[in-house]
């Protein structure tokens, strides 16, 4: 335990897929949850707003004494804090066999899932997720199931397009983003998901404003013509 509270304590606080501590983070995060509100809204309302904000948020507030909380933590906030990271250290060990954080990763466990209207052609297959809850690139994940950590981690909810907006130094408006999938709905469209990998990796991808860049990027040209009329 006390190695995996060195590893917390010296963790960046980046939510990254390569990293093991999110994982470690999360796990402690959502058993003092449990323990702090599991008994005050039963076991099935618990299970199904874990997917949400509401329960760390609430827990963060009630830790930072930000509104009457001394009959959450009977015990004292160090204690639930220490049985949480025990709860932790015990589910990293039964599901990867350690609880040293260089062990596993993020992206061994939490992916984004892309739904189709079609099941067909249209249907493609999910992406590891970096992120988490109240974070930027937000994962609204839940994290029990039937009152059990749930095995692998999913998540529908994600920022699917994101843009960093400037000007450079001449004026020309200079812009970023990236976003899931491609431009393209058409699944033999090659830009049907070739924006996916710089999203999964948070690469923004350059918009061209200025001419040159404008045509080195250019693929194809239309012209709409005005109907003459007779």
């Amino acid at each position: 335990m006390k190695a995996l509270a060195a590893a917390l304590a010296a963790w960046d606080q980046s939510l990254s897929l390569d990293a093991g501590e999110p994982l470690a983070w999360n796990a402690l995060v959502w058993f003092a949850c449990k323990r702090t509100f599991e008994t005050l809204v039963t076991s099935t309302v618990f299970d199904a707003l874990s997917g949400t904000e509401l329960y760390p948020a609430a827990l963060a507030n009630a830790l930072r004494d930000r509104f009457p909380s001394a009959s959450l933590f009977p015990n004292g906030k160090r204690a639930l804090l220490v049985a949480a990271l025990d709860d932790a250290a015990a589910w990293l060990k039964t599901r990867f066999g350690s609880i040293d954080t260089k062990t596993f990763k993020l992206g061994d466990v939490q992916t984004a899932e892309f739904d189709a209207a079609d099941k067909g052609r249209l249907e493609v297959m999910g992406s590891p997720k970096a992120g988490g809850f109240e974070t930027v690139d937000v994962a609204s994940i839940a994290f029990f199931e039937m009152g059990k950590p749930r095995m692998t981690f999913s998540t529908k909810t994600a920022a699917l397009y994101r843009m960093v907006i400037g000007f450079g130094a001449d004026g020309t408006p200079e812009a970023t983003f990236d976003t899931a999938r491609g431009a393209s709905g058409d699944p033999d469209s090659p830009h049907f998901g070739d924006l996916q990998k710089p999203w999964v990796e948070r690469q923004h991808v350059p918009l061209p404003f200025r001419q040159t860049d404008v045509d080195a990027k250019t693929e194809v040209t239309v012209t709409l013509k005005g109907l003459q009329k007779k």
